[in-house]
């Protein structure tokens, strides 16, 4: 059995093709070309994640509810945000990656609208607690 080698010349390679390497499967994006995804698109083009609403920070009544129950409301996240804020720093698209990462950081609003007939207190206490709601309920 004859062995045959083929000697490649890497300067005749393109030298793009190696900034998109095939593991990243198209969702990288290079300044001046479209992206081949669509998933990699929409992120070029979507808006910035909304923040909380000016009348929502200034409401007394979350605040306060807030402040005596910050136990209950930490922010875990495995994302280490500042590494991936660094990773994303040549996304075509910033104020959606800071928008993310802030949501990361402080949490995320979730479009909700409140409007004023909005109660300020909900007494749920007729409600029958059972199971894992019951444990809960009491230990808190």
């Amino acid at each position: 059995m004859t062995e045959i080698r083929v000697e490649r010349d890497q300067s005749n390679l393109n030298s793009e093709q190696w900034k998109c390497p095939k593991w990243s499967r198209g969702f990288l994006w290079v300044r001046n070309a479209s992206s081949l995804t669509p998933s990699a698109t929409l992120t070029e083009l979507a808006e910035p994640l909304p923040g909380v609403p000016p009348s929502e920070l200034n409401n007394l009544i979350p605040n306060a509810t807030l402040i005596s129950h910050m136990h209950l409301l930490q922010i875990i996240t495995p994302i280490n945000v500042d590494l991936f804020q660094t990773l994303l720093s040549s996304h075509p698209n910033q104020p959606l990656i800071n928008s993310i990462c802030h949501g990361l950081c402080e949490g995320f609003w979730p479009f909700a609208k409140f409007g004023d007939s909005t109660p300020d207190t909900w007494d749920n206490s007729a409600c029958q607690l059972e199971g894992p709601n019951l444990v809960f309920t009491l230990k808190q």
